[in-house]
């Protein structure tokens, strides 16, 4: 039997909005900072363009998955905002480096 406190109905928009709080400040972070590493990887440019295009891409993607944590109707779709990217973005840095 699994052991489960009851959360009280007053408390749960309450812990819904300090969820959505932690997903668009760490979650965006992470996929922010994965999607940076990841465009730094981009063969056609010089290093400093690299890092430079890597960091401006990756706050406007910061800015628009915070946008997107918030709108997102439920907080399983909230999850999925920040959870898909970041899963895709590790696999691709994983299989990229040597």
């Amino acid at each position: 039997m699994a052991f489960s406190v009851p959360i009280p109905d007053r408390a749960r928009p309450v812990l819904a909005m300090l969820w959505r709080i932690l997903l668009a400040t760490a979650g965006a972070y992470a996929v922010a900072s994965l999607f940076a590493a990841a465009c730094s990887l981009l063969p056609w440019l010089t290093r400093a363009d690299q890092v430079l295009a890597a960091t401006m891409l990756a706050f406007v993607l910061h800015c628009a998955l915070v946008i997107a944590v918030f709108h997102a109707h439920t907080l399983v779709r909230a999850t999925l905002v920040c959870v898909v990217p970041a899963v895709l973005l590790s696999a691709l840095l994983y299989g990229v480096r040597p």
